[in-house]
């Protein structure tokens, strides 16, 4: 079925684990209900551009305060745990290549990527991107820039198309 929804920002991704759809941060399920409370504000609440699920976690950036942020999907009132990260945060990708869950955020600011653990939000590591060009001016909420992973959580390919550029990047060490 389909469901009128307000929150459409510029964000959906899908959990794998629960089948909950994100949108912007706020999660429906397959009826179209939505979980009564959004999750617990950390005190850095601007909005949501980019958001991934895997396994029962939900991540979202928020360029606007440069962190990267996730919490548990179904929880009501989930408690928001956030890392600074990059400069405009962007697109993500979930990834688990053996036992740790990782997302793989996208600082168009930068231009790098960055591995974050989750649950506990620690930074990994960044890499910079060659051929694309970093935004030194706000666009707006305008697409562009995407992050994605095969299941296997390798690599990712990160897709600028003001640049006109597919990157590959070794994300397994």
């Amino acid at each position: 079925g389909s469901f009128w929804v307000s929150y459409l920002l510029n964000g959906i991704a899908a959990d794998d684990k629960t089948g909950d759809v994100i949108v912007s941060g706020y999660e429906f399920d397959a009826n179209g209900t939505s979980l009564p409370a959004w999750p617990t504000d950390d005190g850095n609440w601007l909005g949501t551009v980019g958001v991934a699920a895997k396994i029962g976690y939900a991540c979202m950036t928020r360029s606007g305060v440069n962190i990267a942020s996730c919490y548990v999907v179904g929880q009501n009132a989930a408690t928001i745990k956030s890392v600074p990260i990059g400069i405009q945060p962007w697109a993500l990708t979930m990834v688990q290549p053996a036992s740790e869950l990782d997302a793989i955020v996208y600082s168009r600011g930068d231009t790098k990527l960055w591995r974050v653990s989750v649950p506990d939000m620690t930074v990994r590591g960044s890499v910079a991107l060659t051929g694309i060009a970093p935004v030194t001016s706000n666009p707006g909420p305008v697409g562009g820039w995407q992050v994605a992973s095969g299941s296997l959580g390798k690599t990712a390919a990160v897709l600028s198309t003001p640049d006109e550029q597919l990157v590959f990047v070794d994300i397994a060490t």
